[in-house]
């Protein structure tokens, strides 16, 4: 077959384009005119026996054929006739053709890349590099379109045509989106010209209809070209959907899930977890309420948008995870360049001074983080004190808020802020008192406060504001006190703390800065991790059988401080079992004069607790997608529960698409192979509510002589429902049945949050979740049950031999002042609850602590701060030194040899 240059193919299909214009004003058909044309030269080509075809071959033979319209009129063929190649438009196209249909387009992707403002602001035009470049396309198309115009070449007149029809397909779909910005924009453009950026889509569509227009008149028309257009359109509609279909069906599919109708809106969460796009749902969670986002919620919900509220609700339905668990949306440009505009963009935080953590906030890192502790072996407890250094890197004062889970039965005892560099103690009061004085400084007059408030069984809620822009810093401190785990008498477990919810970013290097001592035994399962833990002797500053302390010390990741490996083993003296401490006497504040006679001794023992001697246990489990890995522990479990228990087993899920018989066959005592069975067999789906499932389990466990619940569920980031039912239960029965939950993975629970006040026993974890369920089933059936401390206030001459009890830290009388104020605040007593937490400095389910930065706004807000010298301390090392070199004197000066 002959091969064609480029020249001879271009030179041809001048001659035919030239002619198909003569032959269109006939009445013969040009198309099979020119066809025949095509077959004669490739015949003549053959003739002549050509294996490469030239320019000049074509330009022989074309010119021995002559005009066909000049031959069809039955004139002579011209052979001196102008060079078809050569053939020029009436009108060809001008700069402003190509300023319009490129350069501005051009402009307006490359600012838009560069800035991100309409993704901040409106919608994101460009959310993947697939979509950059398919709007730019646009203008390429155009650029290309017009040079081949200007030159007057003729070739790949097919492909010219699919092009431009991509351009215009590509070119009205965004004008279309951007048709609610043309209005400011025209205002706009009186302002540096910025209005000029949203009519770069229609500039470019008119641009891509003139060419077309051009394109039409110089190749005229032909099946072939139609086609091509054809082709394009369909190319273009085609990426598009494929594009937009995720982000359409996410718009859609939030608007039929927030319907007040449960059948539309379980057809909008089945739409979203099909194909509706999570980064679509995910921004919907930190948008400000707002008309036009983008042109499907325009299309889909032009006056009444769904909120970011409910957003987040369905964010949860839908994929099972708290919204702020993942890294929210990136609508801004990293390079610092564009902070100006970023204060213009909707990344606001929401959540500033407010009693919720909610979504993350730009530029807020956890900078540091260390924590140091003592474990008082002989007195079973822990005091921890944990040091948070943030820095705010955005253009603006940031609020960090973070939801922080204690050890079991742990209290928050101290609280400090760095202020210019010196310590502030904090002042302990009522929830409502310190979160109002924290408001009125910290939102109102922006100083440097620091707020702590219960927020949930063994959760504290903290937060601090406001830390400076641009690089600024700030400086917290949380002491922790926390009683010991016991699993025997000389073996004792305590958890380290962990951020199950916060609102900055953790940096991918930062390490938690371990360093925890001990007079007793000390280990790990944190032991030589990767960078590494630890554990080592040193000499000891304070009377122990062993003269040496034990220290654990080490870089911690977050991810391993979130694991259940985050805990301590501590082997406890014998002379644990009875120990004392100074006491108070109740009626009288901190500040008052104490004399002998009237202050009690507190008494911890170390006692066994009876059996629980449960009946009946109704277990919960929640139905969330996150709980599908642990479904398999839940069934080898169960095989460790006592047989005289009557079981009943219940899957918490709200779907309309659950068995219609579960909630029947609920009702029903189940075997523990059939309900290991069951649990195999459950099907987990999106995020569900719990709430009606534990409102049956207490029910059902009511029904027995002494029942009990067992929650075991994930992370329950929103609240579903009301829980005015499960409360009454709770506070009309508080003693029956028993409420026990145990989480699977860390995170927030709004549920647990609403039911401060001991309502609930949260199970601490040590281990998987089979191995920790195992445990707990055994002690159900266990004779001796579990071990545990009890505190008691008596008199100095209340106990025989009193005065040979080993006397220990106060943070005995702060666990057994804790104990007291959540009996006080579960009576009804809420003023003694929070006179008492105010006279013990500690954090309670009715008291807060929070730090002001001057002694005007605590005595505005009728605060006093802790005296220094009462918070609770962990000695340095070099204290510990002191103290030795103390003690070594005082022994050489009461024994030394006296000169006679």
């Amino acid at each position: 077959m002959p091969q064609w240059s480029k020249e001879a193919a271009n030179e041809l299909e001048a001659y035919l384009s030239g002619e198909r214009n003569a032959l269109d004003k006939s009445d013969v058909d040009a198309d099979e005119v020119l066809e025949d044309l095509r077959t004669h030269v490739d015949e003549e080509i053959k003739g002549r026996g050509l294996q490469v075809v030239t320019r000049r071959d074509v330009s022989e033979i074309l010119r021995r054929i002559g005009p066909l319209a000049g031959r069809e009129e039955g004139k002579e063929a011209n052979i001196n006739a102008p060079d078809a190649s050569k053939t020029q438009f009436k009108t060809a196209p001008g700069p402003a053709l190509a300023i319009f249909g490129v350069v501005l387009p051009t402009i307006s992707i490359v600012v838009e890349l560069c800035t991100r403002a309409c993704a901040r602001s409106f919608f994101d035009p460009m959310p993947t590099w697939w979509h950059v470049l398919l709007v730019s396309s646009a203008p390429i198309i155009n650029a290309l379109v017009i040079s081949q115009i200007r030159q007057g070449s003729r070739a790949h007149p097919r492909l010219l045509m699919a092009a431009n029809a991509v351009a215009i397909t590509v070119a009205a779909f965004y004008a279309v989106a951007f048709v609610p910005l043309l209005l400011p924009g025209v205002v706009a453009v009186f302002f540096f010209g910025f209005g000029l950026l949203p009519m770069g889509p229609l500039f470019a569509l008119v641009a891509a209809i003139c060419c077309r227009c051009r394109l039409a008149s110089f190749f005229g028309k032909s099946r072939r070209t139609a086609g091509a257009q054809l082709l394009g359109y369909a190319a273009a509609v085609a990426f598009l959907g494929v594009l937009e279909f995720p982000n359409i069906a996410a718009r859609i599919g939030l608007e039929l899930a927030d319907s007040q109708d449960p059948a539309v809106q379980t057809r909008g969460m089945s739409l979203l977890r099909s194909a509706g796009s999570e980064a679509t749902m995910l921004r919907a969670c930190y948008e400000r309420p707002r008309k036009f986002t983008n042109l499907a919620a325009f299309l889909i919900s032009p006056e009444n948008p769904v909120h970011q509220k409910e957003a987040r609700t369905i964010f949860f339905r839908v994929t099972g995870k708290p919204f702020n668990s993942v890294p929210p949306p990136r609508l801004y440009h990293s390079a610092g360049r564009w902070s100006a505009l970023d204060e213009l963009a909707w990344d606001w935080d929401e959540g500033l001074g407010g009693a919720t953590v909610a979504g993350r906030v730009r530029g807020l890192d956890l900078a540091g983080s260390r924590l140091d502790g003592r474990i008082h072996g002989q007195a079973g407890l822990a005091y921890l004190e944990w040091t948070f250094e943030f820095a705010n890197h955005s253009s603006r004062q940031r609020e960090a808020r973070a939801q922080i889970l204690l050890p079991p039965a742990g209290v928050v005892s101290r609280l400090t802020l760095w202020v210019n560099g010196e310590e502030l103690e904090a002042a302990f009061a009522g929830r409502a008192q310190t979160r109002a004085a924290y408001q009125e400084v910290a939102v109102r007059q922006r100083r440097d406060p620091v707020l702590v408030t219960a927020s949930g069984p063994n959760r504290i809620l903290m937060q601090c504001f406001p830390i400076p822009p641009d690089g600024g810093a700030m400086k917290v401190r949380l002491g922790i006190t926390a009683p010991l785990a016991m699993s025997n008498p000389l073996n004792g477990r305590f958890p380290l703390p962990k951020i199950i919810e916060r609102n900055f970013r953790l940096p991918p290097n930062l390490e938690h800065a371990l360093w925890i001592e001990s007079g007793s035994k000390l280990s790990s399962p944190l032991e030589n991790l990767k960078p590494g833990v630890i554990r080592e002797k040193s000499a000891n500053g304070e009377t122990a059988p062993s003269n040496e302390i034990s220290i654990l010390r080490g870089q911690l990741a977050d991810v391993d401080l979130l694991s259940n490996r985050a805990a301590l083993r501590v082997r406890l003296p014998e002379a644990s079992i009875r120990v004392r401490t100074a006491g108070f006497n109740p009626s009288e504040s901190r500040d008052a004069e104490k004399t002998e006679t009237n202050v009690a001794v507190i008494l911890q023992d170390l006692v066994a607790d009876p059996p629980p001697g449960f009946d009946r246990l109704a277990i919960v489990i929640d139905g969330s997608i996150g709980m599908t890995p642990f479904h398999r522990e839940i069934a080898r479990s169960l095989a460790q529960l006592p047989p005289s228990i009557e079981l009943f087993l219940i899957h918490a899920s709200n779907e309309q698409t659950a068995d219609k018989n579960a909630r029947n066959s609920a009702d029903k005592p189940i075997s523990k192979d059939d309900a290991a069975a069951k649990v195999h067999r459950l099907q987990a789906v999106g995020g569900q509510d719990n709430l009606d499932g534990l409102v049956q389990a207490w029910d059902l466990a009511s029904a027995g002589q002494k029942g009990a619940v067992l929650w075991i569920h994930g992370p329950q980031p929103v609240a579903l429902s009301s829980n005015a039912a499960l409360r009454q239960r709770l506070e009309r029965s508080p003693a029956h049945p028993q409420l026990f939950a145990i989480q699977t993975s860390a995170g927030p629970n709004r549920l647990l949050e609403q039911l401060v006040g001991g309502a609930v026993q949260s199970l601490p974890r040590w281990n998987s979740l089979e191995n920790d369920l195992a445990d707990w089933f055994r002690q159900l059936g266990s004779e001796t049950g579990s071990w545990s401390f009890q505190r008691r206030a008596v008199s100095l001459d209340e106990v025989p031999g009193l005065d040979e009890v080993p006397e220990v830290t106060d943070h005995v009388r702060r666990l057994y002042a804790a104990d007291q104020i959540e009996t006080f605040a579960s009576t009804g007593d809420r003023k003694k609850a929070v006179q008492m937490a105010g006279q013990h400095q500690l954090v309670t389910s009715v008291s807060g602590a929070v730090v002001l930065e001057t002694k005007e706004q605590f005595d505005r807000a009728g605060l006093s701060p802790v005296d220094p010298a009462e918070v609770p301390v962990i000695p340095e090392p070099a204290s510990w030194l002191l103290l030795s070199l103390g003690l070594c004197l005082g022994m050489w000066r009461r024994f030394r040899p006296r000169r006679r």
